[in-house]
This record gives C-alpha cells, structure tokens and sequence, in this order.
C-alpha cells in the first residue's frame, strides 16, 4: 500500500474525495497541515530521508 500510495501523491493522482470522506478536509488542507507537522515535529517513526520525501511531495 505504501509504495501505491507513494507512486501516486507527487502526482496528484490519489483520490480527493478519499481525504475529503476520511478526514474531512480538502486534499489541499490536508497536504498543507502534513506539511505543517513534518516541518514542526516529524514523528519519530520516519527518517530524516523519508520526511524530506514526504515533504517533496507536498510541494
């Protein structure tokens, strides 16, 4: 799943109302508070590699 996941977001091509139903939000404020919580306090979980990653795909 993650490598599916992966393969579509920097491309725009994960489904928008999956966010919308899931959490309630716009893809875009979804992404934009991702954002916000890598950059403030990335989980431990997840390397400097992977944040950097993540955060690539949200711009």
């Amino acid at each position: 799943m993650h490598d599916h996941v992966t393969a579509q977001f920097p491309h725009g091509d994960g489904p928008s109302e999956d966010v919308l139903n899931e959490f309630g939000v716009s893809r875009q404020a979804f992404v934009g508070r991702l954002r916000e919580i890598l950059l403030r306090d990335p989980p431990a979980a997840l390397d400097d590699v992977d944040v950097a990653r993540v955060l690539a795909a949200c711009s």
